[in-house]
């Protein structure tokens, strides 16, 4: 058994996980509270009785923050207030195997990094209009859409944040690539 597995199983028992620890590396001031507040905002959206707390009070009770100041690992991820390498994902749009024709790496917080990869898949699949008898006409992507924002949310979600490998995306001309540190 490799130190991860240990580490893995150790956490399992207490029923948690990496991203529900305290971050040793990091401290509130690491966090925009801004983004804690559009985050409130796109949640009361949909909620059928809106969270009215302010963000500090909201980030403890959904257990993002330990004591006055102490972030967890998954705050940390979630709210990061500048760009991070913890986060990085790459991006490329590719005519061969060697020849790349645009590339992105993105290292924001997890909400705004699941917005780029999708705005870059956007920009880079086809998307074709069928005309038919009907008034207006049907738009089909190369790829259906909700397929491509599952595939990147659970990559970013199942990622190993431990590992210092960053998620790759690779377009190509008839697939597309998705590398994700982590075992699934």
């Amino acid at each position: 058994m490799t130190i991860t597995e240990i580490s893995d199983l150790h956490l399992k028992t207490f029923n948690t996980s990496w991203d529900h620890y305290p971050d040793p590396h990091h401290k509130l001031d690491d966090i925009s509270l801004d983004k804690v507040n559009n985050f409130i905002d796109l949640s009361n959206k949909t909620r059928s009785y809106p969270v009215g707390d302010p963000p500090l009070t909201v980030l403890k009770k959904y257990e993002l923050l330990k004591g006055h100041d102490q972030i967890t690992n998954g705050c940390y991820l979630l709210f990061v207030d500048s760009e991070t390498m913890l986060t990085a994902i790459d991006l490329g749009r590719f005519t061969s195997e060697t020849i790349i024709k645009d590339s992105l790496t993105v290292r924001e917080d997890l909400f705004s990094n699941a917005d780029a990869v999708l705005g870059f898949l956007v920009k880079h699949i086809n998307k074709r209009y069928i005309i038919s008898g009907k008034a207006q006409r049907t738009e089909r992507w190369d790829y259906p859409m909700d397929a491509l924002r599952e595939i990147v949310i659970n990559m970013i979600v199942h990622r190993d944040y431990t590992s210092s490998s960053e998620a790759v995306i690779k377009i190509f001309d008839d697939y597309i690539e998705f590398y994700n540190p982590g075992k699934l």
